[in-house]
């Protein structure tokens, strides 16, 4: 291993204190945590449940019984002798059985044209039929929501006005990519579907139990859900970063993904530019004006100020090839990049640690990205010296989570937005795996939040609130994933649907990094529809003379921010998305015969 000083281990008994006595948490700032910080024993911490509870629905009808059992149980107890308890529970009780006479009536006679199904959710679970992909069939479930209101939140002049201030705000001239792919996505004709199943079972809405039999077979039969490819499970079993560093795993997925050569070389060169803009002391900033082998000779440097989300970013790019401290052709720029941000990390006994460093936007972003970096940097080479920073870490994001709505943004405790939230969903997840303890009660926090800028069942997601727009949209659902959501949830189902139609962006690399992690996890056709068009577009949009090469840049208010160290380094761990997780919805032994 690598003679580092800032990962030394110090031996048992000889931890250093830190910096002060005093019990004020001024008195405890460290500036450089990473060699005053012993390794906590991982295999003693406790690992936060995953799994996310579900909401559940009773049935209309069953409430109704209820309610009528239960009124005409505090009649039953009116005095016996009175005779106006008499008349009033006589005539309740003939209300009573004419409605009940009448609800077998009502089931026979739907004959399922118009169409409106009204039906229970006993039969099956709370489903709503995608107005894409059923035309125009009118749908009224108990508690539900009419099919076309969740198309109108979609339509252009509904997307709410841009804030400035949002790092991941839709631009109402963003326009997708035009290129042609091959589609495989089922779409179903519903009134087809009644057709023929009426024509093949002419006898099975005589009843009112073969009107709730049809209405449930239609509804199942009638959905274009992508169900489990070959090797699939339903649960998030995957995820991790093994196929990295393995170049049998790698290539495996790299073929079964949809990558190829040329992909492969868009990234490489991509890495090749972003070591070439490292700075003497083992940063990267935004800007690179001053850079000492740049010298504005690049175009569009970033205007955001924070070395440390920088670093961070430019890491997480290295590591999505498998280069670490200690292996690959990248080794003294990975482990001179983490000595930078060890020496730039703030240690707090009572908040933790943290890498908030340049502007009032950029803090929180550059603490998150600092966070997962030093997660995967542990996952992929199992070097201890990394335990205790990640865990300091996961302290500060949980100390700092907002108390009114769960997320997380800007500054400490202040009421969270999506894409910032989703950063830390990210860290915590991977910390978790390193072995760092969460508290439960951030996952359910965090939940709460994400149900908070929610819409259209989950399949849409807003900045702040539920206002849907498409990067968040890409966000949320990522978010959900790696929160444990199942391959075959509804919501993720329609999610994916429409990611797939709205296709990859010109230039909004953020929308296009989540969306292609969601649909490459997804998997199925709607994957293979989107990675050509968005692969194909970075192949060709990357500069390729001058000192420019190997980079991307393109205009937009946010892209702005970051600058083309930003831009390139997310095109990058795009055209890295093949293996830079492992596949979610796979165990990983599936790919363990590639690693022989």
């Amino acid at each position: 291993m690598p003679n580092f000083d800032f990962l030394t281990k110090p031996e048992a008994g000889s931890r250093q204190e830190a910096v002060g006595s005093s019990d004020s948490p001024e008195a405890n700032l460290n500036t450089t945590p990473f060699s005053q910080l012993a390794t906590r024993n991982s295999a003693a911490r406790r690992r936060a449940q995953t799994a996310l509870p579900h909401d559940c629905k009773e049935s209309l009808p069953l409430v109704a019984l209820d309610s009528l059992a239960t009124r005409n149980s505090q009649l039953a107890t009116e005095d016996e002798d009175s005779p106006w308890g008499i008349i009033i529970s006589f005539l309740f009780h003939f209300i009573v059985l004419i409605i009940l006479a009448l609800i077998p009536i009502y089931h026979k006679t739907n004959s399922f044209s118009g169409i409106s199904l009204i039906v229970s959710y006993d039969s099956f679970e709370d489903f709503t039929l995608p107005e894409d992909d059923f035309g125009d069939v009118a749908v009224s479930q108990a508690g539900g929501m009419q099919a076309d209101e969740s198309s109108a939140l979609l339509e252009e002049d509904a997307v709410p006005e841009t804030e400035s201030e949002n790092p991941a705000a839709e631009l109402d001239d963003v326009k997708p990519v035009e290129m042609e792919a091959d589609d495989t996505t089922r779409k179903v004709d519903l009134q087809d579907v009644i057709s023929a199943y009426n024509s093949e079972n002419p006898d099975s809405g005589e009843t009112a139990a073969g009107a709730n039999q049809q209405a449930n077979e239609i509804l199942q039969l009638g959905k274009s859900r992508e169900g489990l490819e070959a090797g699939q499970s339903d649960e998030a079993v995957g995820g991790g970063v093994n196929g990295r560093a393995d170049d049998g795993v790698r290539q495996k997925l790299l073929k079964e993904g949809g990558g190829n050569s040329n992909s492969e070389q868009a990234a490489d060169r991509a890495l090749a530019w972003i070591a070439m803009h490292q700075y003497p002391d083992g940063s990267w900033r935004f800007s690179f004006e001053k850079h000492p082998n740049c010298r504005g000779a690049c175009k569009n440097p970033g205007t955001e100020t924070s070395d440390t989300g920088a670093t961070a970013l430019a890491l997480l790019a290295f590591m999505g090839k498998g280069n670490t401290h200690v292996s690959g052709e990248y080794q003294q720029t990975v482990k001179q990049g983490f000595t930078y941000l060890a020496s730039k990390g703030e240690f707090n006994e009572r908040r933790g640690m943290n890498f908030r460093r340049g502007s009032q936007h950029g803090g929180m972003y550059a603490h998150a990205l600092s966070t997962l970096a030093l997660c995967e940097i542990y996952e992929l080479t199992e070097d201890n010296a990394f335990l205790e920073p990640i865990q300091e870490c996961v302290n500060y994001i949980t100390y700092n989570q907002a108390p009114t709505n769960g997320g997380w943004r800007y500054e400490p405790e202040e009421p969270g937005d999506t894409t910032m939230t989703v950063w830390m969903l990210m860290a915590l997840r991977s910390a978790q795996k390193a072995g760092a303890t969460v508290p439960r009660a951030t996952w359910a926090n965090t939940s709460k939040f994400l149900d908070s800028v929610s819409s259209d069942h989950g399949a849409l997601y807003g900045y702040k609130d539920n206002s849907p727009r498409r990067s968040t949209t890409a966000v949320g659902l990522f978010g959900r994933m790696f929160s444990g959501w199942r391959r075959t949830e509804d919501a993720l189902d329609k999610g994916t649907s429409y990611l797939n139609d709205w296709g990859p962006s010109d230039k909004d690399v953020y929308y296009n990094y989540y969306a292609t992690l969601v649909l490459r996890h997804y998997e199925g056709p709607r994957w293979r529809t989107w990675n050509p068009k968005m692969r194909d577009y970075l192949i060709s949009t990357q500069a390729q003379t001058g000192h420019e090469s190997g980079s991307w840049f393109f205009p937009g208010e946010h892209n702005e921010a970051g600058g083309r160290l930003y831009v390139t380094a997310l095109c990058a761990m795009t055209l890295q998305v093949y293996y830079r997780y492992m596949p979610l919805y796979r165990p990983e032994t599936f790919y363990q015969d590639a690693a022989d």
